[in-house]
């Protein structure tokens, strides 16, 4: 299958924005405090040293969207990094941004999990650009590239609450560095 330019990637974006369908807002299941999540290791992709997280999420769903990208035709990838190897690339990727704790604490799209486990998400629409990378931790971020490169209108998260993708062009922008208001 033939992946989308990004100019296309940008039409297509219009378009499901420009659908005047009436939406349906399903806000889903009501959140309730869960137990303590479990410790647990894994391997930094980059420095190769294994470390230990404290929580739930384990990158299957954020691994299983990025294959299904792949599975489009488009050149995605999605690697397992450390707290610090997290902290030194969103230094680089975001040297406005004041400190990775920072941006934590106030919500930024871009931030270093202290306590999960951290993602860093490489996408290009062509072999001769350099991929647009970000540490994205928030499976609904894919799930929202994913639902775009599916030409799909909306998706609904793990709350069963659905989200259109004609309102995330900021979550799009951070995934693919695509500017979709141009």
């Amino acid at each position: 299958m033939k992946s989308l330019s990004k100019e296309e990637l940008v039409v297509r974006l219009r378009a499901i924005a420009a659908d005047e369908t009436p939406r349906e807002e399903h806000f889903g299941a009501m959140c309730y405090s869960q137990m303590a999540p479990p410790t647990k290791k894994a391997t930094c992709d980059l420095c190769k040293k294994e470390f230990t997280y404290t929580g739930w999420n384990e990158g299957k769903r954020i691994k299983a969207f990025v294959k299904e990208m792949a599975k489009l035709g488009y050149d995605v990838k999605v690697e397992t990094v450390c707290r610090s190897c997290a902290g030194a690339l969103m230094a680089e990727l975001h040297p406005d941004e004041p400190d990775y704790w920072t941006a934590y604490k106030e919500g930024k799209k871009c931030h270093v999990s202290v306590r999960d486990i951290n993602f860093l998400f490489s996408f290009r629409t062509s072999p001769d650009v350099e991929y647009h990378r970000a540490i994205a931790n928030n499976d609904d971020y894919y799930a929202s590239l994913l639902s775009l490169l599916q030409n799909a209108p909306m998706y609904f998260d793990n709350y069963d609450r659905n989200h259109y993708i004609a309102d995330e062009r900021d979550v799009l922008q951070f995934m693919t560095g695509i500017d979709f208001n141009e």
